[in-house]
């Protein structure tokens, strides 16, 4: 039996900031699409683990970002 959910493993919400903010240059004035970050955090090994949130309804939680409705990510200052 294959069991790669069990080695699945999702990112912080630190790790998920530090991405934006690596996309972003830190600047608060840039965007990033909802889509630019997932596959930036696919490629960094991160997984949506089984039962957990999506990631814009996790984005949406963060207090230090902001997520407009058509999917651009900001950091606010």
């Amino acid at each position: 039996m294959d069991d790669t959910a069990g080695d699945a493993h999702g990112a912080t919400q630190e790790q998920v900031l530090a991405t934006i903010r690596r996309l972003t240059g830190g600047d608060p004035a840039r965007q990033v699409n909802l889509d630019t970050i997932a596959n930036a955090l696919k490629g960094e090994g991160f997984t949506r683990r089984p039962g957990s949130p999506r990631l814009v309804v996790r984005l949406r939680r963060m207090k230090d970002i902001e997520v407009n409705p058509s999917g651009m990510v900001r950091l606010l200052a």
